[in-house]
């Protein structure tokens, strides 16, 4: 038997949306190059043009962008990670993957995102990174969170994927490097899909 669900909602394609993407699946088919390919590569270049970032890297997963992100720093199991308690999951699994350790930050309970506060509460001597999240496009408040990461010598990484500005910038541009996702929740999707920026030049060539 066939369980019934409730849906929370579900896709909508108009059907110019529909006949755009058809037209397009259609040329990338017909290209002979199915991944990374020359569509790939303008897709990143008008994604950075848009940011605000030199550089900007197509992934399968928005936890794969943060995955690659945190493979760059070169972490080990004694290093912490500070993310957000109110994030998706895959925020605090990519600092596992990497075997190094999550530690849970409180967020302000108006606007459910950490602020600097919270995440100097839960530093440490072992922290060497900090991932934060702008819960459902709501920005954090990041010229306090910046500098803290700044004098406290901290790498900076933004969960951007649900996308969003603060004082006039791209959500996105602010960290050393920062994550993309293009699941069907997000601003714009891609079925499934990632993005990292940055501008840093080492980072993109990882």
């Amino acid at each position: 038997m066939k369980k019934k669900m409730i849906r929370v909602g579900q896709p909508y394609f108009s059907d110019l949306d529909i006949s755009e993407i058809t037209s397009k699946i259609t040329l990338v088919l017909r290209s002979g190059c199915l991944t990374s390919g020359e569509v790939v590569e303008k897709f990143e270049k008008k994604f950075s043009s848009f940011v605000g970032t030199k550089y900007a890297v197509a992934l399968n997963s928005g936890t794969a962008a943060l995955h690659a992100i945190l493979s760059t720093l070169k972490l080990s199991s004694e290093d912490e990670v500070v993310v957000p308690a109110n994030t998706f999951i895959s925020t605090a699994f990519a600092v596992l993957y990497i075997g190094a350790k999550p530690v849970l930050a409180d967020c302000d309970i108006n606007k459910f995102n950490v602020t600097a506060e919270t995440i100097e509460h839960n530093l440490s001597s072992k922290t060497k990174a900090v991932i934060v999240t702008h819960v459902g496009g709501n920005p954090c408040e990041m010229d306090e969170i910046v500098k803290l990461c700044q004098e406290k010598g901290l790498t900076l990484i933004e969960d951007a994927a649900h996308g969003s500005k603060y004082r006039g910038k791209s959500c996105g541009a602010f960290g050393l490097a920062n994550a993309f996702s293009f699941y069907p929740t997000k601003v714009i999707t891609s079925g499934e899909g990632g993005m990292v920026t940055t501008n840093s030049k080492e980072i993109y060539e990882y």
